[in-house]
């Protein structure tokens, strides 16, 4: 894929849910080395603390999903992704 512009808008990527703090932690860290800098959100559901690991920073729709793309192209342990309003 070609590079693109950063486009702002309201959407960002979600990579993983998990209950596993040090896994989520580990695939951050990835992509902080990577320059794709990343958030683990802690969040409750039904009494039970997960943990969510988003981009920083909001984009168009169309961007979020190429870098999605990119992102999973480069880092093995990204295998899926969500596409989520921020």
């Amino acid at each position: 894929m070609p590079h693109r512009e950063p486009e702002q808008g309201d959407f960002t990527v979600q990579f993983m849910s998990s209950k596993d703090r040090e896994k989520v932690e580990d695939v951050r860290r990835k992509l902080d080395n990577a320059a794709y800098y990343a958030e683990t959100i802690p969040i409750e559901i039904n009494g039970e603390i997960w943990y969510r690991l988003r981009l920083r920073g909001a984009f168009s729709r169309s961007y979020a999903d190429y870098l999605a793309q990119q992102i999973k192209n480069q880092i093995p342990e990204i295998t899926e992704y969500w596409v989520t309003t921020r």
